[in-house]
This record gives structure tokens, sequence and C-alpha cells, in this order.
């Protein structure tokens, strides 16, 4: 079962506005500072526009640094917006400037929208720190809204982040191999007690640990 290895959150620097059409559009209540999965909803972007015309709006990031270990199962991101007023609209993800996934209807209340990648969409390979880490210099993470023609519509995002989802790195102590340290209450040098029961493990050969 894959587990989170890292949460990348937006970084201080590097928003770039890609594309803000309309007829008056304008962004209102934008933050230029890093991100954190506070809870708060505190409005990370937003853009509004008063004429009867579609709002098509992106932002992409630089997200934080990719430094944990394991193997990557999947990247997973994760934007947390809203739509204002009775207009429909859509969100997905933008990854390398290029938008990625299938666009999921928004509400008019917070929900969190979230996109699985298996691979490098870019490639078709799997994920490594490597490619993780080359999106932040090649247009980094971000969501693009399209909501349909209304008066006075409104889109409003309050946080996007970065999953990394896999398996971490064996955990080796005193010549054995344990795979989820969190697991196990070391009781004796060849014995690791799980909750209920006790599991004798065989040492390793002299040279193997």
């Amino acid at each position: 079962m894959s587990t989170l290895l890292q949460s990348l959150f937006c970084a201080t620097a590097g928003r770039v506005r890609q594309t803000l059409t309309g007829t008056s559009p304008s962004e209102f209540s934008v933050n230029d500072g890093p991100g954190t999965h506070d809870g708060l909803d505190t409005t990370q972007d937003a853009a509004a526009d008063t004429n009867p015309c579609n709002l098509n709006y992106a932002v992409r990031y630089q997200v934080d640094v990719f430094t944990a270990a394991g193997t990557i199962d999947f990247v997973r991101v994760n934007i947390r917006a809203k739509r204002i007023a009775a207009a429909t609209g859509t969100v997905q993800p933008t990854i390398g400037n290029v938008d990625r996934g299938t666009p999921i209807a928004l509400f008019t209340g917070y929900l969190d929208f979230t996109f699985d990648f298996t691979t490098n969409p870019a490639t078709g390979l799997a994920w490594t720190a490597a490619s993780i880490n080359a999106y932040n210099a090649a247009g980094g993470w971000g969501f693009r809204t399209l909501i349909a023609d209304t008066n006075n519509v409104s889109y409003v995002c309050s946080e996007i982040s970065v999953g990394v989802y896999g398996s971490p790195p064996a955990v080796r102590v005193s010549g054995y191999t344990c795979y989820d340290r969190n697991l196990f209450d070391i009781g004796s040098p060849e014995t690791f007690r799980l909750p209920e029961e006790a599991v004798q493990v065989r040492k390793l050969p002299p040279g193997f640990a």
C-alpha cells in the first residue's frame, strides 16, 4: 500500500498568471506568499469576471523541493477551490504549463479536487525525484478553471499542493530488516514486539548486516 512520502506546498516564489480572458476580468485576493495546509480556507488565488463572458483563468506555481527517499508510485495534485454564483465551471491541474487530467465540476462550497498521475504525463515514464523537481523550472504546478457565461462569476482557490506517494526505503536495525519502524517496539536483540504478540526474526548471516 502506498504511503505519503512528502507533501509539496506552494513556495515563496514562482507564481505566474498564465491566462485570464474575458470582457473585463480581474484578479482579487491574490496571495503571493507560501502555501500551507492550514484548513482555514485562506484565499491563495481568485479571479472574477463582471460581464457575461467565459472566465478562463490559470495560475502556476513553484512548490517545495521533493527530498524524501523511497520508491514513487504516483503523484497526487490537490486543488481546494469553489465557484461563486450560479454559473457552471470546472477545474483541472496544469503540470509543466500543460493542462493535465480530466476537468471536474466546481461547486459553490469549497471541495478538495484530487488528480492522480501514476507516471510523468510529459514522458509516460515512472516518476523520479528529479522529474518531480524539474517541473518547478518548467512551468510549475497549477490549475486552470473555466466558468461558463454569466454575470459576476468568480473562482476562488484556497490551496494547491502536490502529494508524492510510494514506499519508503527499508530500515535496517542491528542486522535486521524492518519495513516500517512505526509498527515495531524493539524488545530484545532478536524480538520485534507487535501490540499483542512477539515475532521472532532470524538474524542475517555475517557480512549481511
